[in-house]
């Protein structure tokens, strides 16, 4: 008889949470979470600290376990899943380290027959009925599980692997205990940091619950940005590593700001099935929710007061909405908690005053709209816009940002790219990617730990251009005239094929199509303050959200240059999200309406800095690069072309005085340079031009410049471009 076929084994381990619930109007109102999971967030605490492979607490990477998490080499897998996507297929042999939870809204009898299909112990952990007990749970209890696993595998997969697998996992050892020097008092606020400290192997962090809720927001920023620090210095301690010319670090910093639904403030309660007191309750409830401005909610009138801590038959309960907030809350803090685990990054969650900037942003928003308007307006409200952002942030938190090295990732619905840092927006100053935190199902997307994706400047050899501007369109030369204005750089490295669409149906065969890493669209971008926004085929107008009932590829890149495609004062279905939902890494959006010749340029750089710039970074540097630092670099080239123009306009300096400050400029920016514009500042100080009317000019630039306009949103950080050799080391 012919031997068993044997399969190769693999080290990840999975961690699953079914969700009983999924349908949109079984949600939570404010944030939009699945509300089994909300229920569930407890999980999501422990499977913080669990490994994220059979290797990682083995002796032989003892010393590397933090360098590889810093370089987002070993994120935790958790997902929730479906009973029908859960039970529609077996868990395959070759990827047995699969562990299930299952909450006390869930029956695992319910589950039984599909776990007993599986020819080896599947490890579930249930208050009843699994493998491990809730209460029980352990490491050791882990451990046991696994080994039972690969013992049941004999004959079934590779020999050698399933020994080694076996003593892999039987030689694990908990990291070495450490003493932080202080405590903190347990709260949402300091948790995330709490989970990534822990898996430092910092002991012994919390002193009790946090018990100055209800003071100002000082005590809360105080353990924040002490915890935050450790943080930070343990990865600047850490350092580079040589595996890191390969994998690039992950962001150290995320700023969180949990939000709500904009339509949830004015959701209409006429003809709801409840009494006109219970509406006066919700009123309340909600407006208390939406007021909030520090990190704890504060009943302070008597209306308050009684719909929050409403009289029950036994003791007093909280409003629904209350509870429910709670949960919202908690259940987003678990999943940043586990990203910060997972790399080892620190979390700076901000006061929900920062929620309260929307006003002056859509304001903003309407100057830019506006038809007539000019650029002093929109200087005078931006600059508003960062006040009021900068007063939202407590100052305490700014030393964190401005020490930032490897990117900040935003977690937030707030525009929090145009933090003013040390005279210059967030996006400017560092490499800054979002995560919006709406809508909830979207977020848990995103935020979930991402496997790398490896690209080479092989994989732009081909970019795909979407044109969906009539031809008659007066814009529509603009962007094959920018494009071709960089013909020679590009020959040889990028192909751009464009494809005309005036539909749904040749916009989906486009994209099928096409198997490359990028893709630009061409056309109008539209988003109206209720409902989703819109992309313009020619004369139609589709929703891309919609494009998930279709058969679709995404490439992982997305380019929109339209208007729009994440406005600054609309709701969370903006086109840039809808991408994000049908499987794109990466989309680089616009918040406000963006010049049709300003945007064509801006892509023909783009494409320009893709073919030439990749591969003498790689020469230069010694390493790979990550897209979130291609594109940052890019935007910040984007406003140094716009401040020097501004500049020669005013007659400040001349043709060649530009050229050669652009020269300097861009090796600044490009050289890795900490503070760049510092240097152009010199630079132009040099050639007479008084230091304070240079910085006044600069931020009259930057806030009519489209590199504000520009948002980053996605994972970027986990797509990286190496050199053909570079990769062959990877996968050697």
């Amino acid at each position: 008889m012919p031997d068993t076929p044997k399969t190769n084994l693999l080290h990840e381990i999975h961690y699953l949470i079914p969700v009983e619930d999924g349908a949109p109007n079984q949600a939570t109102l404010m944030q939009g979470f699945a509300p089994s999971l909300c229920e569930n967030s407890h999980f999501l605490r422990g499977i913080s600290l669990l490994p994220s492979s059979i290797s990682e607490l083995s002796p032989s990477l003892k010393d590397a376990r933090l360098p590889i998490k810093i370089s987002g080499q070993s994120p935790l897998s958790w997902a929730g899943q479906s009973p029908k996507a859960l039970t529609r297929f077996l868990v395959p042999e070759f990827s047995p380290f699969v562990v299930i939870f299952f909450g006390p809204n869930h029956n695992i009898l319910d589950y039984q027959e599909w776990i007993n299909a599986h020819a080896f112990p599947l490890v579930t952990v249930s208050t009843k009925g699994a493998r491990i007990s809730s209460k029980d749970f352990s490491l050791d209890l882990l451990r046991d599980a696994f080994v039972d696993i690969c013992k049941s595998l004999k004959g079934k997969i590779h020999e050698e692997e399933r020994l080694e697998a076996i003593e892999l996992i039987e030689s694990w050892e908990e990291p070495s205990a450490r003493d932080i020097g202080f405590k903190v008092g347990g709260h949402n606020s300091v948790a995330p940091n709490l989970c990534a400290l822990s898996v430092m192997g910092f002991e012994e962090l919390i002193d009790g619950p946090f018990s100055k809720i209800g003071s100002d927001i000082s005590p809360y920023v105080e353990q924040i940005s002490k915890t935050a620090k450790v943080i930070l210095d343990e990865r600047h301690e850490i350092g580079e590593r040589k595996a890191n010319q390969l994998f690039r670090p992950t962001p150290e910093l995320n700023l969180y700001a949990p939000s709500i639904y904009p339509h949830f403030k004015t959701l209409p309660l006429a003809g709801a099935p409840v009494s006109t007191q219970e509406q006066k309750k919700f009123i309340v409830a909600r407006n208390s929710l939406v007021r909030q401005k520090g990190y704890s909610f504060t009943a302070q009138t008597t209306a308050q007061k009684g719909t929050f801590w409403s009289e029950g038959e036994d003791k007093p309960s909280p409003h629904f909405l209350l509870r429910m907030r709670a949960q919202e809350l908690s259940f987003g803090t678990e999943c940043i908690g586990v990203l910060a685990a997972s790399e080892c990054s620190a979390v700076v969650r901000l006061p929900n005053e920062i929620n309260k900037t929307a006003g002056q942003v859509r304001m903003l928003a309407q100057q830019h709209h506006a038809k007539h308007t000019t650029e002093r307006k929109r200087t005078k409200l931006f600059q508003k816009v960062q006040r009021n952002i900068n007063e939202a942030v407590p100052a305490d938190f700014l030393p964190l940002i401005e020490r930032n090295e490897h990117g900040v990732r935003v977690v937030s619905d707030t525009h929090l790219e145009w933090l003013d840092v040390k005279g210059l927006p967030l996006s400017i100053q560092k490499n800054v990617s979002r995560i919006p935190v709406t809508p909830g199902n979207l977020f848990v997307n995103s935020i979930s730990p991402k496997r790398h994706l490896h690209l080479t400047p092989s994989s732009f050899e081909e970019v795909l251009v979407i044109s969906a501007l009539k031809r008659d369109d007066p814009i529509s030369p603009f962007m094959p005239f920018a494009i071709s204005g960089f013909r020679k750089e590009l020959e040889g490295k990028v192909k751009v094929r464009t494809v005309q669409v005036a539909n749904e149906d040749e916009l989906v065969d486009a994209l099928n199509a096409f198997d490359g890493a990028m893709l630009i669209f061409d056309g109008h971008g539209s988003h109206r303050s209720k409902g989703a926004a819109k992309i313009h085929l020619e004369g139609m107008a589709i929703d891309v959200w919609k494009l998930s009932e279709r058969k679709i590829r995404i490439p992982p890149i997305v380019i929109l240059s339209a208007c729009d495609t994440h406005a600054a004062d609309r709701n969370h279905a903006t086109t840039a999200n809808g991408f994000l939902s049908l499987g794109a890494r990466s989309v680089l959006a616009s918040v406000f309406p963006l010049h049709a010749i300003d945007a064509a340029a801006f892509i023909g750089r783009l494409l320009h800095r893709v073919a030439n710039f990749i591969p003498g970074a790689h020469e230069v540097y010694g390493r790979s690069l990550s897209w979130l630092e291609i594109v940052s670099g890019m935007i910040r080239m984007q406003l140094l072309r716009d401040y020097l123009a501004t500049l020669e306009k005013q007659g400040h300096i001349n043709e060649q005085q530009f050229k050669d400050l652009h020269l300097k400029g861009n090796f600044a920016i490009n050289g890795l340079a900490k503070w760049p514009f510092e240097e152009v500042i010199t630079a132009l100080t040099e050639l007479g031009i008084m230091e304070k009317q240079a910085r006044r000019e600069l931020r009259c630039a930057v806030a009519n410049s489209s590199a504000i306009s520009y948002l980053h949103v996605g994972r970027p950080e986990t797509i990286l471009v190496h050199s053909e050799k570079q990769i062959s080391e990877i996968f050697q």
